[in-house]
């Protein structure tokens, strides 16, 4: 079954992620100095926007903005559709459509979000995703991008390849997804070994567990295409495009004040004590 296709036969779940919300993005530029686009007022983009309740959800909020979702997924955008023309959302439009085929029209976009994306799909895509950026975006616009990083990623991967090498003769999407959380609940239970690497292992599994629903693990955990990034290799794919770094959504984790003053310093000289903030364009 490809990727494209399962999401038509398996539902992925719609949930809400405040951390792309375009007033948190633009706090957040306006922290370092750019003026971003309010939310009252803002051409928003969002890539792989599944039935797009994010976008629903802004478009009910801030009427005399303009939301897009595109997704390759014909029924989730069905869903959508539905609910926007239930609620008369004019200032909504969702379209089905490739990404490496879709005209984004004309106009810049104030923000472009992409989120449970990035790690899922070819190099290909991803690469028009960061060019889709670079050059659609305004001159004080920003982009979201969420990806699977490194090198906390190491250990879930660890698993991840467990997982699918269990269920590799499973082609059913409901038994793959199930015979994979049985596989989980065996691991957090029963992995033996020194006490570093079997806590690790059963705290992992254990955590898949707990907040992991059976399509969720099914469209990302067991997908073919589930890549890690560390941000240098990320932000090397962005520098490409024109894109330079920002900060992270959840802005706490940016922040250096967890740290003593030595430590700090010494970051700062590992880093040769420069800033790659300030840009026409950005990747938050």
């Amino acid at each position: 079954m490809s990727d494209a296709f399962s999401y038509d036969v398996v539902d992925y779940p719609s949930l809400i992620h405040p951390q792309m919300h375009p007033s948190r993005l633009a706090a957040i530029a306006r922290l370092h100095g750019i003026h971003a686009a309010s939310p009252k007022a803002c051409q928003l983009l969002e890539v792989g926007c599944g039935d797009g309740l994010q976008l629903l959800t802004l478009a009910m909020a801030y009427p005399q903005s303009r939301f897009i979702g595109v997704d390759l997924s014909a029924a989730a955008i069905s869903r959508g559709e539905a609910m926007r023309n239930r609620l008369g959302l004019h200032n909504l439009r969702l379209v089905a459509a490739d990404l490496l085929e879709w005209n984004p029209g004309p106009e810049p976009y104030d923000y472009i979000v992409a989120h449970g994306f990035y790690s899922w799909v070819p190099g290909i895509v991803r690469g028009r995703l960061l060019q889709l950026c670079g050059e659609r975006l305004a001159d004080t616009g920003i982009a979201y991008v969420s990806y699977n990083a490194m090198p906390g990623c190491h250990l879930r991967r660890m698993v991840w390849d467990m997982m699918r090498f269990h269920v590799r003769d499973i082609t059913m999407p409901a038994e793959r997804a199930e015979e994979a959380r049985s596989f989980l609940e065996w691991l957090a239970t029963n992995t033996i070994g020194k006490p570093v690497y079997g806590d690790s292992l059963r705290l992992e599994a254990a955590n898949l567990l707990n907040r992991t629903n059976a399509s969720v693990l099914y469209h990302d955990d067991l997908a073919e295409i589930n890549a890690p990034f560390s941000i240098s290799d990320f932000m090397d794919g962005a520098s490409r495009s024109g894109l330079r770094f920002l900060a992270e959504a959840d802005y706490s984790e940016s922040r250096d004040e967890m740290l003593d003053d030595d430590v700090r310093a010494h970051l700062q000289a590992l880093s040769g004590g420069t800033s790659s903030r300030r840009s026409s364009t950005w990747i938050s």
